[in-house]
């Protein structure tokens, strides 16, 4: 499993080589000889500038970026591509609304779901606790220690109530056949036990084959 060290390297490395990334791009777009692959448009038309020879080019983008929000939208297409224009879209006020109700709608759908889950794992803990279905709590002991001198309900219920106290709540016994019960000697060694948690039961299975 990985470590937060190991989680804090493998982000540094990953935000190191982004940095990196976008560095070289900044520096080869700048170059005169990669305007075909970044300015093809203005390249073959000729009108690409190389940005080296101009002294505003750190804030003319800025001032450029702006200047692209008021001039129409025939321009823009013609100046930058479609695809620019799409992007500027999220800069129009009207479409910020539906951008708002986008992340309402998100947010309350998270919260609804988050109470709902919540609810959900309340009923099933409680449906878990309930103690009604015996079944769901009880399991087959073999093989239990036989106390000389007591029967095989009462070394039973001594077993149980030794070794776990505090989940054992009682026992039934197993017999072949209902016309012998009145011969102890035909009674097995085996008892239904039940508890109070499943936490026991899983205990118990756990730690013993038989």
């Amino acid at each position: 499993m990985a470590t937060l060290e190991d989680i804090g390297v493998l982000a540094f490395i990953n935000i190191l080589g982004a940095f990196a990334f976008l560095l070289a791009f900044a520096i080869l777009r700048l170059q005169p000889a990669f305007d075909r692959v970044y300015f093809q448009k203005w390249y073959l038309a000729g009108a690409r500038k190389s940005p080296r020879h101009r002294g505003d080019a750190a804030g003319g983008g800025v001032v450029e970026k702006f200047e692209a929000l008021r001039i129409s939208k025939n321009d823009l297409i013609q100046h930058a591509g479609l695809d620019s224009v799409i992007f500027l879209r999220i800069y129009i006020l009207r479409f910020w609304y539906h951008l708002s109700m986008a992340y309402l709608f998100t947010i309350w759908t998270c919260y609804v779901l988050y109470k709902e889950y919540g609810h959900i794992a309340f009923m099933r803990l409680h449906f878990l606790e309930d103690q009604d279905r015996r079944a769901e709590f009880t399991v087959v002991v073999r093989n239990i220690p036989h106390v000389s001198g007591q029967s095989i309900s009462e070394s039973v219920d001594q077993f149980f109530q030794r070794n776990h106290p505090e989940h054992y709540l009682g026992h039934q016994l197993v017999a072949e056949r209902q016309i012998i019960l009145k011969d102890p000697k035909a009674i097995m060694p085996v008892a239904f036990v039940s508890f109070d948690s499943r936490w026991a039961v899983c205990y118990l299975c756990s730690n013993s084959a038989k």
